[in-house]
């Protein structure tokens, strides 16, 4: 077998596949090595960064407890909450700005003058209409994550080719068939980029708006032990942060890599 086609067979596809990942594993065993080295040794004080072990021994206890595995359900389903319904208003209102432009250019002043407000800064508001609970971090997580699938899915639709549309037109598609068969499928790209985006913002700002105006999920769990001065129970919260978001990508890209397969598939008819 030639080497070109050795490299693209199922095997090799597999072989690079998992050396990319063993190189990402020997990075996570290394920092955690020289994490446990310069803490055992005394290069880091303790009190403020416990060795590796500490926390993982720490991290095994509260799963085992349930306690955490409770305050992250609780963020998740913020998460997701407030994932969804901001997705949806974002790629509603951008599909409706890149199809219209007369739309964006009558709510331009509006949606930029909004667009970089921090979400953070809306809390203290959300509490006074929505009062401390679910519905609030859901409110801010969905504000977080609309802008960017707004702003994706508006140059996704933009961006469709007019060679395509025209052709669509000329088999005799009506607008909604244009939109739904040849727009829509051509922004999806653009919309998956926003969207994974925006799955980042809202595990941080889930996270942050519990620290602030709430008593249960992640975010108060960190707070809480940080004000108790329990340090190691600190940094096994923020490990399980880091788990669930790493988690949520992953699952994220394979949906991703099911809804875009015919694109690959397009690019291997070009090649």
């Amino acid at each position: 077998m030639m080497p070109a086609a050795r490299e693209k067979s199922p095997e090799g596809v597999l072989r690079r596949c998992w050396g990319r990942k063993a190189s990402g594993f020997v990075v996570v065993a290394g920092v955690a090595l020289g994490w446990e080295m310069a803490c055992r040794l005394g290069w880091i004080n303790s009190n403020f960064l416990p060795p590796i072990t500490q926390v993982i021994e720490s991290l095994l206890g509260l799963l085992l407890s349930l306690e955490l595995i409770n305050h992250g359900l609780i963020t998740l389903q913020r998460i997701l909450a407030g994932y969804l319904l901001g997705a949806a208003v974002g790629y509603l209102l951008g599909f409706l700005c890149g199809y219209l432009p007369r739309v964006y250019e009558t709510l331009e002043l509006t949606l930029e003058y909004l667009r970089p407000m921090p979400s953070v800064a809306l809390i203290p508001i959300g509490i006074l209409f929505l009062g401390i609970g679910d519905a609030l971090n859901m409110v801010i997580v969905a504000w977080a994550c609309s802008w960017p699938v707004f702003v994706n899915t508006m140059e996704g639709v933009k961006n469709t080719d007019h060679v395509l549309i025209n052709t669509g037109l000329t088999f005799g598609y009506k607008r909604w068939g244009v939109i739904r068969e040849i727009v829509m499928p051509a922004s999806l790209p653009f919309v998956f980029s926003g969207l994974r985006v925006s799955l980042g913002i809202a595990v941080a700002v889930a996270v942050i708006t519990e620290m602030v105006a709430s008593g249960t999920g992640l975010g108060s769990f960190i707070l809480q032990a940080s004000l108790s001065y329990l340090i190691a129970e600190l940094y096994a919260g923020i490990v399980f942060i880091g788990l669930l978001g790493y988690s949520l990508n992953r699952l994220f890209l394979l949906v991703e890599r099911k809804a875009l397969g015919w694109q690959q598939g397009l690019l291997l008819i070009a090649k």
